[in-house]
């Protein structure tokens, strides 16, 4: 008897081969437009023969679609592809364009694209780019190129910045001079590999407050991509762009950051995102297990988590994050000691790397400095160590940009942030 089934499979028709290899998420919609399923492009699926519309979604806003009518048996690949409004100005601004920022037109509901960074009320500075509501390539925004040479320099920092004593060194220094006419990858430095904790990268530019910002490295391997972003019309200062190696958990980070939890939910259903997979000998990558981590704890799938997060803490020590995602899940159980015991380990493994495991600590730890009666098990030693390891976290949060992803800060003093420390020209 013959089936009335027929089969999906997907294939994107991006130009460059990093989008074409991302595993995005699908939906499905029946002809009247209710939803049918959810999928990822890497897989194919099975489907009761008729007509749907199918769709993806980039981080950027811009959405890849199809309808298609499927006759019983039949197998169709269906090929998303941008819409010619759509499409990057440029081969190789496509990443960019795609994944980065929605780069489009101002219109009557575009907001500004955030503070300048150079007035007093400025409290951060991205270090990817600002966002702006989707519009297409019309009235596109391109990159600045300078008529005149630039200097840009990279200073490499490791060490525990939430010390009783920090042990900040300097661990190398990078510097261009050019007219940046694109977005340019950078090397990281080998002496930085070579640590063994996580490092800050410090970012400093003519005319503009000096940023630093975590930067996703593991002993491991695994680097990510690290690039200087050019200026642009309504972002204008060189930024430190950042792709982790790790492909559906950089594209989870995007979700993340803009909202879009639906499309977050679907990516961390892949095969390369288990616990079983990122934690195991061969495929080892902690970052990408505490993006996975991240994740779940923003839409809520506690029960995904299972005990993951205490591998993810106790396997990795150089990690901060580890300690900040563990504190987080336990206290959404309500296992309060367990942890405060967690988040007081960010006193020996620093500053977490993603700004939600910053916000996980700051959070818990301004309820449990003032309920300690709650506790009591809790030694007096715990009580002031939360306390002071309260005081310095709050030290960051005036010049922290919360809406970043990896956690980002002014001032020359990568221990003792602020606003101080303009660049000269």
């Amino acid at each position: 008897m013959a089936s009335d089934k027929a089969t999906l499979k997907f294939k994107t028709q991006f130009h460059s081969w990093e989008l074409n290899s991302l595993e995005l998420p699908v939906e499905i919609r029946k002809e009247d437009s209710r939803l049918f399923t959810r999928t990822l492009t890497s897989k194919r699926i099975e489907v009761p023969a008729g007509s749907y519309f199918v769709s993806t979604r980039l981080p950027a806003g811009q959405q890849l679609e199809d309808f298609v009518t499927l006759q019983p048996g039949e197998i169709r690949v269906i090929e998303l592809r941008p819409d010619k409004l759509d499409e990057s100005p440029s081969e190789n601004l496509e990443v960019q364009h795609f994944l980065r920022r929605a780069i489009g037109a101002s219109n009557s509901q575009t907001e500004t694209f955030g503070p300048d960074i150079l007035s007093p009320n400025f409290k951060g500075v991205d270090p990817e780019s600002f966002d702006v509501p989707y519009s297409g390539t019309r009235g596109l925004n391109t990159p600045q190129s300078s008529s005149t040479p630039v200097r840009i320099e990279f200073h490499w920092y490791s060490g525990n910045t939430l010390a009783e004593e920090p042990d900040i060194k300097e661990v190398s220094v990078q510097e261009w001079i050019s007219q940046f006419t694109g977005p340019m990858n950078v090397e990281i430095p080998n002496e930085v590999k070579a640590e063994r904790e996580c490092v800050t990268c410090q970012l400093q530019q003519p005319g503009r407050p000096i940023v630093n910002v975590r930067i996703p490295i593991s002993p491991s391997g695994n680097d990510p991509t690290i690039s200087i972003l050019v200026p642009e019309p309504e972002a204008p200062s060189f930024r430190v762009g950042i792709r982790l190696a790790h492909e559906t958990a950089d594209l989870l980070t995007r979700y993340l950051r803009r909202g879009m939890y639906s499309e977050a939910g679907e990516s961390i259903s892949s095969d390369t995102m288990t616990g079983e997979y990122l934690l195991r000998n061969k495929t080892t990558d902690p970052i990408a297990a505490a993006v996975g981590s991240y994740t779940i704890l923003k839409i809520g799938k506690l029960d995904a988590l299972h005990e993951w997060t205490a591998n993810l803490m106790n396997l990795f020590k150089w990690l901060p994050d580890g300690a900040a995602i563990r504190g987080e899940h336990v206290a959404r159980r309500g296992e309060h000691l367990e942890a405060c015991r967690a988040f007081l380990l960010l006193e020996q493994r620093g500053l977490p790397i993603f700004t939600e495991g910053l916000s996980y600590a700051l959070d818990r730890l301004r309820v449990y400095s003032s309920s300690f009666s709650a506790m009591p098990e809790l030694s007096l030693e715990e009580r002031e160590s939360t306390k002071h390891l309260l005081k310095r976290l709050e030290r960051f949060t005036p010049f922290v940009d919360f809406d970043r992803t990896y956690v980002t800060y002014t001032g020359i003093d990568s221990v003792n942030p602020g606003l101080k420390g303009l660049k000269k020209s």
